[in-house]
């Protein structure tokens, strides 16, 4: 005869902790006798995205627009109907500030918003309008809502999803497109990040009391930066293993500053590094202690890697020899010409590139390896 008996507290944390975030979301709001339990147990959410007006949970998207029409007209079938990403208008048309509508938990990104002061018409119907995606199936749905706001509704959605947790929740990767406004949150939310995508780098410090500082992010992807950015000197820049970036350059800019990370990737399309900086970098490396597996990679064109390449070998004694690679972007294992510089007696500083497709441009790898492997 089969056991009626409930599962005990522990085995009920052991099964929820597995379960995706939607799944024990539906438990939480129609299981009472569980609820206790599942705020207790570890979440783990794969995907969380910040953008104005949005939200995006793993695979569902929950965004939001102020939307208005004329009065006594169908907001879903009205051809006069505006929506807006911001909802930081009242009544009377003028702006709202962005710090008179936080509540506890709450992020303030900045205060600065771009300058789009307009004015209500008159005789026209509130509404806000919802779309729900599921990102996995792209099954979607869109609801007009009276008497709230886009706040409440995205305060209303983290509060129920990530809000009452006795421990830090465990996100993989988390993006961040807000530049201005308000990032609306659960009150005493911690979160425990592994990769961190921002294009607005003043997200950092707005944001880092709610990451777990003992914590570190695997990556950390800042976008565009300019090298003399004091986030390039951020607490949480430091301790990415690997950091990812576009270095801005400004006029008679003195190279990358200083970079202690396991991992640096200053790939990007637009950038193209100049081979004096590559050759600092290389000359840097080969006198800093670091670990083996560090690697260096950037976007160069062929003509500084070949710069590169000759003061290697004829200033500094590189040696050339090939070597079998394998890149996340090379699902092939393909054979490159190598340089290697010898760091000290355990490490050497291998040096190569990869050409892309266009053959004008490729990627420069720099790693520490282990001397007695080579």
């Amino acid at each position: 005869m089969e056991s009626s008996h409930p599962l005990a507290y522990e085995s009920v944390k052991s099964v929820l902790k597995h379960m995706p975030i939607g799944t024990r979301n539906k438990l939480h709001n129609s299981c009472s006798e569980i609820r206790t339990a599942e705020a207790n147990a570890p979440l783990k959410i794969e995907r969380l995205e910040f953008h104005n007006g949005e939200i995006v949970i793993d695979n569902k998207k929950y965004r939001f627009y102020k939307s208005i029409c004329p009065m006594y007209e169908n907001p879903a079938t009205s051809k006069n109907r505006q929506d807006f990403d911001y909802d930081d208008i009242d009544e009377n048309g003028e702006m709202e500030n962005f710090v008179d509508s936080m509540t506890p938990g709450d992020v303030l990104i900045t205060t600065h918003r771009p300058n789009f002061a307009r004015r209500i018409p008159e005789f026209s119907s509130h509404y806000i309008k919802y779309v729900f995606e599921d990102l996995k199936t792209g099954y979607t749905n869109t609801k007009y809502l009276k008497n709230t706001r886009v706040r409440t509704c995205l305060k209303s959605i983290a509060v129920n999803m990530l809000g009452g947790r006795s421990s830090a929740i465990q996100v993989k990767n988390l993006v961040n497109g807000v530049h201005d406004g308000v990032i609306y949150l659960p009150e005493n939310l911690k979160l425990q990040i592994q990769n961190l995508s921002t294009n607005y780098a003043g997200f950092l410090e707005a944001f880092s009391p709610i990451m777990d500082p003992d914590f570190p992010l695997e990556s950390l992807n800042l976008g565009n930066v300019f090298t003399d950015s004091p986030w390039l000197r951020h607490n949480l820049t430091k301790k990415a293993k690997v950091l990812i970036f576009g270095p801005l350059m400004r006029p008679h800019h003195e190279g990358l500053p200083p970079l202690s990370n396991f991992g640096i990737d200053l790939r990007a399309p637009w950038n193209v590094s100049n081979a004096e900086d590559v050759i600092g970098i290389v000359n840097r490396w080969m006198k800093s202690d670091r670990k083996n597996g560090s690697f260096f990679k950037t976007t160069i064109c062929r003509a500084n890697h070949e710069t590169v390449r000759e003061v290697l070998e004829n200033e500094l004694g590189a040696i050339s020899r090939s070597l079998e690679v394998h890149e996340v972007d090379c699902p092939d294992h393909q054979n490159v010409e190598c340089q290697f510089l010898k760091i000290n007696k355990l490490q050497s500083l291998i040096v190569y590139w990869i050409p892309r497709e266009d053959q004008f441009k490729g990627d420069l790898h720099i790693q520490v390896v282990d001397a007695k492997n080579q």
